[in-house]
């Protein structure tokens, strides 16, 4: 008898291995707190920032805010917090090529 008890929690812990991924990829992409497979995620965002006097200079968004997460809406936080950095900044530029993004926000 142990031995069929044996083969039926094997066999479920293989129905969940291949189970939950099995559903997970007919689910919508990167959603947070969510389980997800990277490799279908959008590129990382290029930021440029447009000082005071005319000069423009690209910053690394990864060394900015740390690891890339594909599911936080970087365009919404990035903008404000490159300016908080940047004090003598005038706007910032966010872009990527795909999927295709190109947006500048004034800094206040």
């Amino acid at each position: 008898m142990a031995v069929r008890w044996r083969t039926v929690v094997v066999g479920a812990v293989l129905m969940v291995q291949v189970g939950v991924p099995a559903v997970a990829l007919t689910q919508g992409r990167n959603e947070r707190f969510g389980w997800q497979m990277f490799a279908a995620s959008k590129a990382g965002l290029w930021v440029e920032v447009t000082m005071a006097d005319g000069s423009q200079e690209v910053v690394d968004s990864v060394l900015m805010a740390g690891n890339y997460r594909p599911e936080v809406d970087w365009e919404d936080h990035l903008p404000s917090f490159v300016c908080d950095r940047y004090p003598d900044a005038m706007s910032v530029r966010l872009f990527r090529d795909e999927p295709r993004f190109n947006e500048t926000t004034p800094c206040e």
